[in-house]
């Protein structure tokens, strides 16, 4: 299984992006979040799902391990594939959708990713008894500093891009320092 990629970003496509790895070049499809944040010619790392049938192999990619994380944990539900799981993140964050999944009320995460009536019954009774799981991949000292980054007036582009950046290991105080002194150079 192929988990990461590293490469230069030779094409944005409508639906991912093509990346150059050592003179190989990777259809990857990626949420619409995960496009935003990259350019054509720059270097990246990007995680990786691979979904394999008997007719193709396909590549999903995310910038972010909580996207990545989400994703997959959609697909442990029946009748959710790859592309639907997509959809759903094109429609909601992480942390928004683990709020759907807690209320455990259909309707409110229909509205939150516009699926149907019957699919959301699914993932809310598949992942519910998971949701105190799932809800810690969402409530990183990463993802913290980025909502207290955009409180404080910053997009949040910009402060994921910056935190991006900050060693993993710190907690939420520190990475926020260390983002704070990076956005006022």
């Amino acid at each position: 299984m192929i988990a990461k990629l590293k490469g230069k970003v030779e094409e944005m496509t409508p639906d991912g992006l093509l990346i150059d790895v050592c003179g190989v070049v990777y259809k990857v499809s990626a949420t619409e979040y995960t496009r935003s944040m990259i350019k054509t010619g720059q270097d990246i790392s990007i995680l990786t799902h691979q979904d394999i049938k008997e007719t193709s192999s396909t590549l999903y990619g995310f910038l972010y391990s909580d996207e990545k994380e989400i994703f997959e944990l959609l697909l442990l539900v029946n009748g959710v594939g790859p592309k639907s799981a997509l959809s759903i993140l094109n429609t909601s964050n992480p942390k928004t959708i683990l709020e759907g999944i807690g209320s455990r009320d259909p309707e409110h995460f229909r509205k939150l990713t516009g699926i149907g009536k019957k699919t959301a019954e699914k993932i809310i009774v598949a992942l519910k008894d998971k949701v105190e799981a799932i809800e810690s991949l969402g409530h990183s000292d990463k993802q913290d500093a980025i909502e207290a980054l955009v409180s404080l007036g910053y997009s949040s582009r910009q402060a994921r891009e910056t935190v991006s950046g900050i060693d993993k290991d710190l907690s939420s105080e520190k990475i926020i320092k260390e983002a704070l002194k990076r956005l006022a150079k």
